[in-house]
Formats: structure tokens, C-alpha cells, sequence
């Protein structure tokens, strides 16, 4: 009996997959993200080497998905001290963002850091050589750090120079835009909204007009961005190529979306989608401390601004405001993420339980809580949609303007203002109308059962695609021919030029020589067609 068993195990052995994965600790969310692709990987039965350079100590590694991680790097200290500059200003322009300009500026800081702590890892001595040892069948990366990536959505410049060339790219955001050359999926100004889009599919002119625009923006920014890392590569790999010349060889694109509940949009056969796979698998059991105070009182709602929007640095109006909103529904228990204690936020208030961290998901997995009022991060939404917990979305800056947009149209919660936050009544009428109209939570319940029961879990997606990557990769059959078109040939523009000219042709032979046949028309046409083929 003992040899079957020996057989099974070595083929299980001979079947693991060894995959390279590069996740620097930058932001919590893109870390998180990122980290849950490896463990899904690891739970597969296949080996996964996480290289995990640090920009910012915010940022710590849970040493719990089974993956080898490397983090033994040279340290650029003006990379950490770019990166702790972005993390001050970011928590500020979360309570006093005004447009994009803004994120622009945090975005810019952000690859500044980035590309220092990139040049001292690529002087981390002997990296390349170590990585080059392991033989990795694949890897993957996030572009939030284009060190791995070589550029946005592109080739891996660490990957390319280990020589790995099956190789696929994680997104934990949900759109793809100004990315058609990588991806070879179109984007539609027209009526798929952009990343930081303040509107949903249902455009008025005007926001057709800026979102038009605001792609333009996006594909110089990506454009700027490579140009920080080719500096970095160029004079320690003189002849490398450029990361545009190689970023076209990705094999596929996982994003963290969800066709069932994003915006619709074409797509190519080289997205996967796999939004959700952070909140797959695990149990999320309450403790009874957490449990206990889910019983207190009738409804229970959940105010949380993610782990970048610190709420203790929000203005004093806004808090002021959340207070009086607790007053006024003492029938209502609110749990509150408020990161200084000190402050006595909720001193005085008996329906207010705050705390500098919570068990988010399983609070949000628990039946008993009523709704969660959130600042619409992707990962907070992902959360609340999969848990079937309806919505108070207050979009603060970039994506969650956007994704206040998405819950809307998923009609599983509401969409109010960064301004209402002044407003204690206006705070106060949303919790109530989420409360009392029962049919943001039947919604919420509907489309959390459609997630559960879709024919194929983010997870599933993911572990195939990326074995069958890694085993007949690189895919470049999935590449369309597109992408390799002009601009006029992509969209007909000298077909229809042509076709003018043969119309015009026509009705001016029509209007001036009547007598000419029809037969001769269609002689003149045809001539002109055999030109264009010749």
C-alpha cells in the first residue's frame, strides 16, 4: 500500500511550479493584494519566492501564505524618505483632495521612491545571480513598483534580467485604461468611466469630454514612469531594451475585477478576471469581545476610512458631525477605526465603540451588522460586496470616486459627498435610509449569493491560468494583431476616406453625365478597388 501513496506524493512533487513574484511593500492594499495571489499559488501545492524590498515601514510582512521571502536588500534611505513624505501627504490630501492633480502629486513621490530603493536593490550583491539559481518556471508582479515591472502593465526588468520569460501582471485595481498596446483591450471613453472618474457609464457630454482627456493624461504619465526606471537600468545593463520594446511580452493580465459587478467593457483573452480572491477562503470568526457588541442594540453600522485615511487626522467639522450623527441614533451601535484613543472620540457616547484597528472582514461577514460606511477603497468594497453588507460610500480621492459610482449602479448602497461630512443630519439620513429600505439589503444579499455561486472562483482562475503560463507560456497567441495597427487603420479611417471618394465619384458621374451607364459606374469602381489591392 505504501508505494501508491509514494507515487502519488512524488507526483505531486514533480508537478509543483516554482514562481517568482515581486512585491514591495509600498501600500497596504497593492501589498495585501499581491500577497494573496502567492498564498493562493502556495495552497495550490506550488512554490512561490516573494521578493519583498521595503519603502515604508507602515507596510509589515505576515509571514503566514507559505512563501520564501526575500527581503535581505540594500536600503535606499532617500527612498524611505521620498516614501514617508508621499504617506504624510497622502493621509492629508485624503481629508482636502480637490482634484487629480493632487493624486498626481502623491503618484509622483510614490516612483521617486520607488525608483531610489530599485537602484539599491539592483546593487543588492549577488541578486541576480541567486535568482538566476532558483530556475523559475514564471513570475508576476504589480506595476505599483515598476522596478519588477520594467514599466506599467509591461516586461519585468529584475524578470528579464533573471531570464524569466513567462510572466504574467497582478492588478489590485480594477481597470485596465491606456494600457491597449499590453492588454489588447480597448478602452471606451465613450462610456467605460476611468480609474478616478466622479461618474458612472452614463455620461453627459461634458464627462465624455473628460474622460477623453484624462486618458490622454494617463498614457504621458505611464510614458514618465518608465522614463524614472530606464535611468535606473540603463547604466548598470547597458543594451538592455527599452521597457516599452519589452513590455509587450506579458502573457496575461489579472485585475482585481469582477465582470458581475464592474462597469462592462470589452475585454481581451488576455484579462483574467479575478476580483475577490483577497476575501476567498478562511473562516473570520469573531471573538466574543467583537461578537458581544454586534448584540447590544437592534442595528449595528461599521465606519471605517481605510488604513491610508487616518480619521484622527480628519478636520474637526467632519468629526463633530459623525458625533452629532451618533447622538442623534442612540438605537444604532456605530464601531468606529479611530487611530488615536487619546483624543476621546467617542467620550460621552454610549452607542460609539472605537478602535485603532478592527477585524474588518469578519465583522463584515458577520449577519448582524446593518450596514458599513466606508470610504469606497477597493478593497472595502470588494470586502462588503462578497459579505453582502450594503453601503454608505464616501468617496474621498482617486478610485473610490469611481467605485461610489459602481455600488450605485449594483444598487447595494449610496453615494454621499466628502462635503456631508460636515453635515450631522445629512450623515444621519443616510444611515437611516440604508437602515429602513430594506431593498439595499436584499440587493446586497442577491449579489453576494452570485458571487458565491459563480461557475468559476477567483481563485480557480488564477491557479490555472497561471500553471498553464508557466507550462506553455510564453502566450502569445492571445496577442491580437491590433495592437500593431496605425491609428487611421484601427479605425477604418482610410477605408471610409476611400469609400467617400468612390460615393462621391458616383453622384457626381450621376449629376453631370446622365447618359453614362451603370455598367460603366461599376466599371470605375471596380478599377479603383483593383488599385487599392495592387
Amino acid at each position: 500500500m505504501r508505494l501508491p501513496l509514494l507515487l502519488v506524493i512524488f507526483a505531486l512533487q514533480t508537478s509543483a511550479l516554482k514562481f517568482l513574484a515581486y512585491n514591495p511593500r509600498i501600500g497596504t492594499s497593492h501589498f495585501t493584494f499581491v500577497s494573496s495571489v502567492v498564498e493562493a499559488l502556495v495552497d495550490a501545492g506550488h512554490e512561490v519566492v516573494m521578493l519583498a524590498p521595503s519603502l515604508t515601514e507602515q507596510v509589515k510582512i505576515v509571514e503566514t501564505n507559505g512563501a520564501r521571502i526575500i527581503k535581505d536588500f540594500v536600503v535606499s534611505e532617500r527612498g524611505k524618505e521620498l516614501a514617508d513624505q508621499a504617506m504624510i501627504r497622502a493621509t492629508d490630501l485624503f481629508w482636502a483632495y480637490k482634484s487629480d492633480l493632487d493624486f498626481a502629486e502623491i503618484l509622483n513621490l510614490i516612483n521617486q521612491a520607488a525608483a531610489e530603493q530599485c537602484n539599491a536593490t539592483l546593487h543588492t550583491p549577488g541578486l541576480i545571480e541567486r535568482l538566476k539559481a532558483e530556475k523559475f518556471d514564471a513570475a508576476f508582479a504589480e506595476p505599483i513598483d515598476l522596478c519588477g515591472m520594467g514599466t506599467c502593465f509591461g516586461n519585468i526588468g529584475i524578470f528579464h534580467l533573471v531570464g524569466i520569460k513567462k510572466f504574467a501582471i497582478v492588478l489590485s485595481v480594477t481597470t485596465t485604461e491606456g494600457t491597449y498596446a499590453i492588454t489588447g483591450a480597448p478602452t471606451v471613453p465613450s462610456y467605460v468611466p476611468g480609474s478616478m472618474a466622479d461618474f458612472g457609464d452614463r455620461m453627459t457630454f461634458p464627462q465624455r469630454v473628460l474622460n477623453t482627456l484624462t486618458l490622454g493624461v494617463l498614457y504621458h504619465v505611464f510614458g514618465s514612469i518608465r522614463g524614472l526606471y530606464q535611468d535606473v537600468f540603463d547604466p548598470l545593463y547597458p543594451g538592455m531594451p527599452t521597457f516599452y520594446d519589452i513590455m509587450l511580452n506579458s502573457s496575461l493580465i489579472f485585475p482585481n475585477c469582477e465582470p458581475l459587478t464592474d462597469f462592462p467593457r470589452p475585454t481581451s483573452h488576455k484579462i483574467v478576471e479575478i476580483g475577490g480572491i483577497s476575501v476567498a477562503g478562511g473562516k473570520d470568526v469573531l471573538d466574543e469581545k467583537w461578537s458581544s457588541i454586534l448584540g447590544l442594540r437592534p442595528n449595528t453600522v461599521l465606519l471605517s476610512f481605510g488604513s491610508a485615511a487616518q480619521a484622527n487626522r480628519m478636520p474637526e467639522a467632519y468629526k463633530k458631525a459623525i458625533r452629532g450623527m451618533v447622538v442623534s441614533l442612540p438605537e444604532v451601535t456605530f464601531i468606529v477605526k479611530y487611530e488615536q484613543p487619546e483624543d476621546g472620540f467617542s467620550s460621552g457616547l454610549p452607542n460609539m465603540i472605537e478602535a485603532a484597528w478592527l477585524p474588518q472582514r469578519a465583522l463584515l461577514k458577520d449577519s448582524r451588522l446593518s450596514a458599513f460606511i466606508t470610504h469606497g477603497g477597493a478593497g472595502s468594497t470588494t470586502e462588503a460586496t462578497h459579505s453582502g453588507v450594503p453601503l454608505i460610500v464616501v468617496p474621498l480621492m482617486g478610485d473610490q470616486l469611481r467605485n461610489s459610482h459602481l455600488i450605485e449602479r449594483l444598487g447595494t448602497g449610496i453615494k454621499i459627498s466628502k462635503d456631508s461630512l460636515n453635515s450631522a443630519s445629512e450623515l444621519t439620513a443616510a444611515v437611516k435610509r440604508i437602515i429602513e429600505d430594506k431593498s439595499f439589503k436584499k440587493k446586497a444579499a442577491l449579489v453576494a449569493a452570485q458571487l458565491r455561486e459563480a461557475p468559476f472562483s477567483p481563485r480557480e482562475k488564477l491557479v490555472r491560468n497561471m500553471e498553464f503560463m508557466a507550462k506553455y507560456g510564453p502566450l502569445t497567441m492571445l496577442d491580437h494583431y491590433g495592437t500593431q495597427l496605425y491609428t487611421f487603420q484601427y479605425y477604418l479611417i482610410d477605408v471610409f476616406a476611400f469609400l467617400f471618394v468612390v460615393l462621391a465619384v458616383i453622384i457626381g458621374n450621376c449629376y453631370y453625365e446622365p447618359a453614362v451607364s451603370r455598367t460603366n459606374q461599376m466599371h470605375f469602381v471596380g478599377m479603383l478597388v483593383e488599385m487599392v489591392d495592387q
